[in-house]
């Protein structure tokens, strides 16, 4: 009855070094899954609040182009870049404090 005891206890030992390794790999994986959401996450932010920023320079944009008769199409695309151009002009002088 001994030396069944013995190698079931060296049997768990062994399953418990594998399930280790094994655990290991899984936890590095959930980290890189977890740096890839969060990077995701960022993106997703960053376009949204860009995405926002240009509706609301477009609509300044084609109000202003209305409102003086300019003969010009005023796109989204150009909304979006003064909406980047503001956030970039916002970060290099400083902005509101």
């Amino acid at each position: 009855m001994e030396r069944f005891e013995v190698r079931l206890m060296e049997e768990i030992k062994k399953d418990c070094k594998e399930l280790k390794k094994k655990f290991r790999r899984l936890s590095f994986m959930g980290k890189i899954i977890g740096l890839i959401a969060t990077i995701m996450m960022i993106l997703a932010l960053v376009a949204v609040v860009y995405g926002l920023g240009g509706l609301v320079f477009w609509g300044i944009g084609s109000f202003i182009i209305w409102a003086f008769g300019i003969n010009f199409v005023f796109t989204f695309w150009h909304g979006l870049a003064i909406a980047f151009i503001v956030e970039t002009l916002t970060i290099i002088f400083g902005g509101k404090k």
